[in-house]
């Protein structure tokens, strides 16, 4: 190994990410200028008040959205976020909130369709509204507020949106996550490029603050959720590495 490249392997080694191998060792031996690049821009993200175990199940519940679906990472974080302290629990209900946030056909595609249906001068049909009021209610006195998108689902399927707010809020307590790590995936999942959604980003930095967390927690989230853009890089070299070497 060439002087070069050696030093760029001892800083990655510096920053304790674990064994060397895989796609750092693909990506020193094609262009360890750009391992360096993506080594400091995960140190970025990891410079800040959030503990060890909860980057990693940031990063597990944005690997996971539907956009993205990146299983490998999911289980490298789940292994690792439980090293440093996460319970299975917590990582169960990480695997939630992903699911949650991904369910964004009740959010934007039930208003265009309920949209498209009034201008044919037909309608869905609605449903009791006896349940749509206790559902409303469950979740008000939960979280705190009631979001827009919520009125059309709930007008036309009380049940169905109870159980998809399940998978975003429910929990058994125990040693789950609490209301202010659960904001903080929820902001990660909205924040993160697979869905970059900007009404749940704006709404749940509300939330997290109002639940306690720091202006620097909050930032930190957003810089972890986004470590994912590197994913090109990440399984994008080992395949150019591959041609290379069967070239």
């Amino acid at each position: 190994m060439d002087e070069r490249r050696s030093k760029a392997k001892q800083e990655v080694l510096a920053a304790n990410r674990g064994p060397f191998g895989g796609w750092w060792e693909d990506l020193l031996d094609v262009d360890p200028e750009l391992m360096l690049r993506v080594h400091r821009h995960m140190l970025a993200a990891e410079a800040g008040p959030l503990p060890r175990f909860f980057r990693h199940l940031i990063i597990l519940a944005v690997d996971c959205v539907v956009t993205h679906l990146y299983p490998r990472g999911v289980g490298v974080h789940a292994r690792v976020a439980m090293e440093h302290g996460a319970t299975p629990r917590q990582v169960v209900e990480a695997l939630q909130i992903s699911s949650f946030a991904s369910n964004r056909g009740w959010s934007v595609a039930l208003p265009l369709v309920l949209e498209e249906l009034e201008a044919a001068g037909r309608q869905a049909t609605l449903r009791n509204a006896e349940k749509a009021s206790e559902v409303r209610s469950a979740f008000e006195a939960q979280v705190g507020e009631w979001r827009d998108w919520m009125d059309n689902t709930l007008a036309h399927d009380p049940e169905a949106l109870k159980v998809v707010l399940e998978l975003g809020y429910g929990t058994d307590g125990g040693d789950g996550l609490d209301a202010r790590q659960r904001e903080l995936l929820l902001l990660a999942v909205a924040a993160c490029p697979a869905l970059a959604n900007q009404d749940a980003i704006r709404r749940h930095t509300r939330q997290a603050l109002k639940l306690g967390a720091t202006p620097d927690e909050i930032v930190q989230t957003v810089k972890v959720a986004n470590v994912i853009a590197l994913h090109p890089i990440v399984e994008g070299i080992p395949q150019l590495r591959a041609v290379l070497n069967a070239g």
